[in-house]
């Protein structure tokens, strides 16, 4: 199973509608995104206790050889149109399930990618990582994207606006927890955004790196 190890996908994780159920799968609905997943019964022991419709679900999940598998823990929730709302509009919980957009579309767009992450170096002093306030975060990626998407890229800026940035002006829910993040340009991906890790990097261009929060950070690195 070499190959299903190497392919398995990152974990997401987060509030999902209760849609309901078949013999096999148990049907959420992603609530900041509105993407639809399917669940595998093999993978959830209790699919008897969701009952309600709409209900909130907060869960985590993998897809592994082409079905979405429950990883780690769930709790369920009644309808809260304030947590609905907070959601919808959370950069934050978007970001955790964009890489699903590029998923089919990998291969056309890895060498693009490539060549946008030696374009993100040189726009970023030879870094792959940026780190800076929270509320700097929004106009760094327009900056960018002006400085590298131009001529034939037109329309993949487009795309690329549309799928990820349309909802990075809401920063503001990010900025009520968080002072400082990090932007990184993921190779295989595009342009990724990460909080509470920073003291992670030891780096040069890495001014909020402190070394009394760096064990926790790389942990949590790690367990992301």
């Amino acid at each position: 199973m070499s190959k299903d190890y190497r392919n398995i996908s990152k974990k997401i994780q987060g509030y999902f509608f209760y849609k309901g159920q078949d013999d096999k799968n148990i049907f959420l609905e992603h609530i900041a995104s509105g993407k639809q997943f399917h669940l595998t019964k093999k993978s959830f022991e209790h699919p008897g206790k969701l009952k309600e419709i709409d209900n909130i679900i907060f869960i985590g999940f993998v897809k592994w050889k082409g079905e979405w598998w429950y990883s780690g823990f769930y709790t369920q929730i009644l309808y809260d149109a304030d947590l609905v709302a907070k959601e919808k509009n959370s950069v934050k919980s978007k970001i955790n399930v964009s890489f699903l957009d590029y998923e089919n579309e990998k291969e056309k767009f890895r060498e693009i990618l490539q060549s946008q992450y030696k374009t993100f170096k040189i726009f970023n002093n030879g870094y792959p990582i940026a780190f800076m306030p929270v509320e700097k975060i929004q106009s760094f990626i327009n900056e960018f994207l002006n400085f590298s998407y131009q001529n034939f890229m037109k329309k993949l800026k487009k795309k690329a606006q549309k799928k990820i940035f349309n909802d990075t002006n809401n920063i503001e829910d990010i900025a009520k927890t968080e002072e400082t993040g990090l932007i990184f340009f993921n190779p295989e991906t595009g342009i990724e955004i990460a909080f509470g890790i920073n003291s992670a990097f030891l780096l040069p261009n890495n001014k909020y790196y402190n070394e009394e929060k760096s064990t926790e950070h790389v942990i949590e690195l790690l367990m992301s």
